[in-house]
């Protein structure tokens, strides 16, 4: 807690008193504040120390219940919550795109491996995680179909269809910059923009401050007014739709498919609704 505090400090540009002496760090981070911070642990106690300090968890996975700790610190500091990512057993957090996925897996698989095998070394055979992997070759990582994974950008799309996320790690195992370079750019170039064309909708566990935000200048901003849908400004207030938010991200926790099944009803109902609704 005294390296996030101090970092924050250092960050603002501004002279602070750090171990008994006046410090200040220049220049001053191109974003205002620093950069995102995100709490990294397994535990009720990390869960709770990303909340009082206002910044993302990223969870080893295993424990959704987490994210509903962190959610209760962040209201309880008064923080807006963060960045929240809990991987179910079965995720995928360390992701490449590739056109050729066997070459990819010749090139890369030893880095995984070595990755694989650090953190199961230093883990321990008790400790769980959505990331744990035993296999004890490139062949056997890559048959696990698991947490190490290589895409083509057409399954990578899927994926994030399937999931809502794509946990990518592209210095993976000491992986060199000239082999993870290509995946960043399938997946900012391919990726990406067939995710967007798709329309596929954010899944709000995980979503960031900003489309958080977005619920706001919809609901209350009249920002889609041009398409119809006028502001609820007039009819409930800040608090409210607050509420309601924290609501459909409860229940996004407890039925993951109730949105696919929602949007799947309107389609199919007489209702003559505009298609950037559904989106948004």
């Amino acid at each position: 807690e005294e390296c996030l505090t101090a970092m924050r400090q250092a960050w603002t540009g501004e002279a602070f008193e750090y171990e008994g002496r006046q410090v200040r760090v220049t220049p001053r981070p191109a974003t205002p504040g620093g950069p995102p911070l995100m709490m990294g642990g397994n535990s009720v106690a990390a869960a709770q120390r990303a909340g009082r300090f206002g910044i993302g968890l990223m969870a080893e996975g295993g424990k959704p219940e987490l994210a509903e700790v962190y959610a209760e610190a962040c209201k309880q500091a008064g923080n807006e919550p963060g960045l929240c990512i809990v991987p179910p057993a079965g995720s995928v957090t360390s992701g490449f795109v590739a056109e050729d996925p066997d070459q990819a897996w010749a090139e890369m698989g030893p880095h995984l491996l070595h990755d694989a095998h650090m953190y199961s070394a230093w883990r321990g055979s008790s400790h769980q995680a959505a990331s744990k992997s035993t296999a004890d070759s490139v062949e056997a990582l890559r048959a696990e179909n698991g947490a190490y994974r290589i895409f083509t950008p057409e399954e990578a799309v899927k994926h994030i269809q399937s999931t809502g996320m794509m946990l990518m790690q592209p210095l993976c195992g000491g992986l060199p910059p000239k082999l993870a370079w290509p995946s960043l750019e399938l997946m900012a170039n391919k990726v990406m923009p067939a995710v967007k064309a798709a329309s596929i909708h954010p899944d709000l566990r995980y979503a960031s401050r900003e489309v958080h935000a977005r619920w706001d200048d919809i609901v209350l901003g009249g920002i889609r007014a041009s398409d119809g849908m006028a502001s609820f400004a007039d009819v409930i207030d800040a608090p409210t739709s607050r509420a309601i938010q924290a609501y459909v991200i409860d229940r996004a926790h407890h039925d993951p498919g109730a949105l696919e099944r929602l949007v799947g009803w309107f389609a199919e109902s007489p209702l003559c609704l505009p298609t950037s609704w559904m989106v948004d």
